[in-house]
């Protein structure tokens, strides 16, 4: 079995001049707790997590704000060439539940999720990541904007997305917060204090 049969190639990619009120809404796009970072020619140069961007939406940083300073510009990624087994032992040596795996040009061509690494059977079918049909999972293009609706209150609508994105996550984890938790990449203190401010 090779990584490419078992990672996820419905993703989401962003840049890093990116501002956050195009980023924070990919995080209801995606079931990853990472969106990989990539430059001009696609190549990844870093990751933000979908912990880092709860992070700021808890600050209410503004919205204009580009995520640069915030991306982790030393990501661990798999190439197409590892091992599963090499795969496996960088998720548990540095403890993540998803990371990118590239091509030979340092471009992002899937997903990898430790759930789906790790599981014994590797029996979920191909139409699903991460226990959600595909179909119901869109991707969105850097090219493509986004538009939240005016007028635009920042605390509300940073607000209700946060809400959207967590209340989807307990959904897929049927009402388990520890599995919303680790879908959203966030420890389950931080989720309760979050479900209890919705």
């Amino acid at each position: 079995m090779y990584i490419t049969d078992l990672m996820s190639t419905n993703f989401i990619c962003c840049t890093k001049s990116q501002i956050f009120r195009d980023v924070l809404p990919m995080c209801r796009q995606t079931t990853s707790h990472l969106i990989p970072v990539v430059d001009s020619s696609k190549r990844l140069i870093g990751i933000i997590t979908k912990h880092k961007i709860f992070q700021i939406s808890a600050k209410q940083s503004p919205l204009d704000t580009a995520i640069e300073k915030y991306v982790n510009p030393c990501p661990i990624f798999l190439r197409t060439d590892d091992s599963v087994e090499d795969a496996r032992e960088k998720f548990v040596k540095h403890n993540i539940s998803h990371v990118p795996v590239v091509n030979s040009k340092m471009v992002p061509i899937g997903i990898l999720s430790s759930e789906k690494l790790l599981s014994p059977k590797n029996s979920q079918p191909d139409n699903y990541v991460d226990g959600a049909p595909i179909s119901s999972i869109q991707t969105i293009h850097e090219d493509k904007s986004v538009s939240l609706p005016l007028p635009f209150s920042h605390k509300k609508s940073v607000h209700s997305t946060e809400k959207d994105i967590i209340t989807d996550a307990l959904k897929r984890a049927k009402g388990n917060k520890t599995k919303a938790s680790l879908m959203l990449g966030i420890g389950r203190p931080w989720l309760y204090t979050r479900i209890r401010k919705r």
